[in-house]
């Protein structure tokens, strides 16, 4: 990716908006960016990680086991949100 539209892209999400662009520019440093094709998982349940996600374009589903032991959708990730803080 670009680094001007990169930093456009994080700058603008909920997660970073407002930071100063020195503190979003080292966190650029820090970024791989991951591209998942429809259905494909990002973490399961129960993993355990120290990675922050945040969603440029997409959905992501979050899905949760319930006690039957069925994939539940509890919830969504859009644009700009972020996941795994």
């Amino acid at each position: 990716m670009n680094p001007n539209s990169d930093f456009e892209i994080l700058g603008t999400s909920e997660f970073f908006a407002g930071l100063p662009e020195e503190v979003i520019q080292a966190v650029l440093r820090e970024v791989t960016w991951v591209t998942l094709t429809a259905g494909e998982i990002l973490v399961r349940q129960g993993e355990s990680g120290n990675d922050l996600f945040v969603v440029i374009s997409g959905r992501l589903w979050v899905r949760v086991q319930n006690p039957a032991g069925d994939d539940e959708i509890v919830g969504q990730i859009g644009p700009g949100e972020s996941v795994g803080e």
